[in-house]
């Protein structure tokens, strides 16, 4: 198709075989510095060695070192299949769609085209589709409205929104916007990347271009769609967090069964040699924090100094649970203790939370460190040691006791009172106490599902970092999880991010009116508000629009010059984006109702 044949000759840089990705794509619209590679891994990358997590975004100190993907599953015959994202020894991803035909396959060349990230803002589009509306408004003159011309993005061309069917592509990707509704992607006619945040990055990958050399297990079959994406907001939690949207694509002829996913984390808390890690049982919270009140710097890492920060990776929207026709009670168990859509009325929309956290480590006892072989990568997803015994609750984790207590998640700390990850049986609390100066790594997991040839599911993520402004180490765990429940609080709020088509209707998450152009970010506090919020800078008479987090206009009002209030008392808890439509243009700030 049109869009492929774009692309090739832009980003093709030679056959890549079983070669790692090279590509790499960089995040930074708020206080995060991110890049994330086209095959999905997060953090140093494969050619400078560095990591590139960054937040805060200035003081230049890392939270990651290495995270990716982990998928592991069964074919109806009880085939063991694994596809890892770990330190880039090997590779068991691949940039690129697969086929659609059965046999899930891709050529290297094809996949050397899609060794690419591709960087979206929320601007950007914006302002094309002001252009278009421009060209198509006959009382609009193009040459006021766009004095310096406009040049569409080559991002936005080269956007891999439609397949090559010729090739046995899906027929679409990428979401994207169809502005002339003609059911094909061109950027020059108008259509455009559909993105939420203010920022995204998009990549395509599989696992099935080679053997695997990182797992060496044998191929899953999946087509993977990752989208990474972020806010520019005057509240700190969204300020410093970053969100992952994953679709998950079963491309083979054969159901794929029993398959779990995870995120792989090797956390470096600005210094590696002195971090702790732990669970939130039910907040679904994997984190890193520190074990002393003062982070120094060590093996030429930043150390983040006093009073350092947490830091961790939350499961907002697992996996769809397989359908079972219907609406689950909530009941005082996994998944429902921590998954979403429990007995609200709706039918086999339930998803899973965090189900499972395993750390492993780096020396010691062969059953507790690195795995090497598929069985090692899929028992880690199972909370289970590379020996097949169960993890344990208390102490390192592993007992081979006949009276220990199997569990689910390292470290809950009294998170789990109700011994909601050891058999409903209630545990004293459990942290990590042992200082010894190894990384601290591990993987949180989700599922099982199944998934029928063709099939689709997806789970969202955020990354979120907290620092509390005195209390040391532990005071900056709670300010953590204060910031993950608004963080999410605000992604209860946010819609589907596509639908299945992959044709969307609107801008997701950016709620800017298409027909005017961009003039600014909006000033607006305080922020959080609970009653009333004062926009300054606005001129009188000025229409005023507040949307909520699908999209959907929830007040008016008009502007006073010089400063604006604005009673937001009747408003339900959640994140707001607010709007002024001014005769040259459209200013836009977020606002989060306590």
């Amino acid at each position: 198709m049109r869009a492929l044949r774009i692309i090739l000759p832009l980003f093709s840089t030679g056959i890549i075989g079983t070669a790692n990705a090279q590509q790499y794509g960089t995040l930074d619209v708020n206080d995060v510095i991110f890049k994330i590679m086209p095959t999905g891994h997060i953090g140093r990358h494969y050619m400078t060695g560095s990591p590139t997590f960054t937040v805060p975004a200035e003081e230049g100190t890392n939270t990651i070192y290495i995270a990716g993907l982990w998928a592991s599953a069964r074919t109806n015959d009880g085939q063991l299949k694994t596809a890892i994202d770990l330190y880039g020894a090997g590779t068991d991803f691949f940039p690129g769609p697969l086929t659609v035909t059965g046999d899930a396959s891709i050529t290297p060349e094809v996949s050397a085209a899609y060794d690419h990230v591709w960087n979206i803002r929320a601007v950007d589009v914006e302002r094309h589709r002001a252009y278009f509306n421009c060209l198509s408004d006959p009382e609009c003159d193009l040459g006021t409205t766009f004095p310096e011309g406009y040049v569409t993005p080559q991002e936005f061309i080269t956007w891999p929104a439609m397949g090559d069917t010729d090739q046995g592509q899906a027929q679409y990707l990428a979401p994207f916007f169809d502005y002339n509704m003609d059911g094909s992607y061109s950027a020059l006619d108008g259509d455009h990347p559909c993105i939420p945040g203010d920022q995204a990055l998009f990549s395509i990958f599989n696992d099935n271009l080679a053997p695997h050399t990182e797992s060496s297990g044998d191929p899953i079959g999946v087509e993977t769609h990752v989208t990474s994406f972020a806010y520019t907001s005057e509240e700190p939690a969204l300020e410093q967090t970053v969100f992952m949207h994953y679709k998950i694509i079963n491309r083979s002829s054969q159901v794929v069964e029993d398959m779990r996913v995870g995120l792989f984390m090797d956390a470096d808390l600005g210094c590696a040699t002195d971090d702790f890690i732990g669970t939130d049982v039910g907040r679904s919270l994997f984190y890193v924090y520190n074990w002393d009140d003062f982070d120094q710097t060590c093996n030429g890492a930043p150390g983040y100094g006093p009073q350092p920060p947490a830091f961790g990776m939350v499961v907002l929207r697992g996996l769809r649970m397989d359908s079972d026709e219907q609406d689950n009670e909530n009941t005082p168990s996994l998944p429902a203790y921590n998954g979403t859509g429990f007995n609200d009325g709706l039918v086999d929309n339930e998803r899973y939370g965090l189900c499972g956290v395993m750390q492993w480590f780096r020396e010691g006892f062969i059953a507790v460190t690195d795995p090497t072989l598929p069985i090692h990568f899929d028992r880690f997803l199972r909370s289970t040691w590379k020996n097949g015994v169960h993890l344990t609750y208390g102490g390192s984790g592993y007992s081979e006791d006949p009276l220990s207590i199997p569990c689910d998640f390292f470290y809950p700390g009294d998170s789990d009172s109700e011994g909601i990850g050891s058999n409903s049986i209630p545990m004293e609390p459990w942290s990590e106490v042992a200082q010894y100066p190894l990384d601290r790594l591990g993987v949180g997991s989700i599922g099982s599902v199944t998934l029928q040839p063709g099939e689709m599911n997806d789970f969202l993520i955020a990354f979120v970092y907290g620092r509390a402004q005195s209390g040391g180490a532990i005071a900056s765990v709670a300010a953590l999880q204060h910031r993950v429940d608004s963080v999410s609080t605000f992604a209860r709020s946010l819609p589907e991010l596509t639908d299945a088509s992959g044709i969307c209707d609107q801008i997701i998450g950016t709620s800017i009116r298409p027909s005017r152009s961009w003039n600014g970010r909006l000033a607006l506090h305080p922020v959080p508000v609970k009653d009333v919020i004062t926009m300054t800078g606005t001129s009188n008479g000025s229409s005023i629009e507040v949307l909520d987090g699908h999209g959907k206009v929830v007040m008016r009002g008009r502007t006073s010059s010089g400063s604006t209030l604005l009673h937001v008392d009747t408003l339900n808890p959640g994140v707001y984006t607010c709007r002024v439509i001014e005769s040259s243009g459209i200013r836009v700030g977020r606002f989060v109702k306590e």
